[in-house]
Formats: structure tokens, sequence, C-alpha cells
């Protein structure tokens, strides 16, 4: 989309949700779809804890876009938290590790890209 168009798509979208739940926001990194505040307490009853952090969200996204790197290179771009969130994801099934040219390397798994409808990247690096 050429970014000349954003501001008027934006527009129709704020018009689209004004009366709903949804806000849009711009922040540093982009323009984001959020809960507006006033829901907070009301979702938060009936979800009082999501299934992953935000931050397991984000690498595990990152995994999905990427196919698989290995983790000390996960760790330079998502933060050391990393390991953590890889460890988590793990447990869930949704991230697989193994040890690759002396260095442990992590991929999104099948279950993982089905749950999220997110197409098989070809990843040259992992063995199928």
């Amino acid at each position: 989309m050429p970014p000349e168009e954003v501001p008027g798509w934006i527009s129709r979208l704020e018009e689209a949700y004004r009366d709903r739940s949804i806000a849009i926001e711009r922040r540093p990194t982009g323009w984001y779809m959020t809960l507006k505040r006033e829901f907070h307490d009301i979702v938060g009853r009936l979800a009082p804890r999501p299934e992953l952090t935000r931050g397991e969200l984000r690498t595990l996204a990152f995994l999905l876009e990427r196919g698989g790197m290995y983790l000390v290179d996960l760790a330079r771009v998502r933060g050391a938290s990393a390991y953590r969130h890889v460890k988590r994801l793990r447990r869930e099934g949704l991230v697989g590790v193994r040890k690759k040219n002396g260095k442990m390397y992590a991929w999104a798994t099948r279950m993982a890209r089905n749950f999220f409808e997110v197409a098989p990247s070809i990843d040259k690096n992992r063995r199928r």
C-alpha cells in the first residue's frame, strides 16, 4: 500500500470501530488495534490470564516468519528472554529445538504453523 493511502485507511478503520471495543493507536513501531481502556476490566474477568505472554507470542511470530534460527541469533534480536520464551513454547509444542553445528537451533513446529494458519517457510538450515 502506498504510504499516502495509509491515513485514509486509518480513518475508515476508526470510523468502523468507533462504537466498538477496539481502538486504533499510533505507536513508534506502527499502527495497532487495541482494546479500549474502558473494556479492560470486563475482558480481564472473562480471560484473566492469556495462555502466552506478549513476548512469547512475538518470539513465536519471529520464528514463524524466519522459519528457524540459532538461539543465540534469536536472543540477539529478541533479547535474553528469548531463551525463556523458547523453553515455554517448546513445552507447549509450538517450537522445536535441536543441536546443530554445536549450537541450539529453534523452529516453529507444524502445530504452530497450523494453529496460526502460516504456510511453511523455506528454511534451508533445518533438516526435515
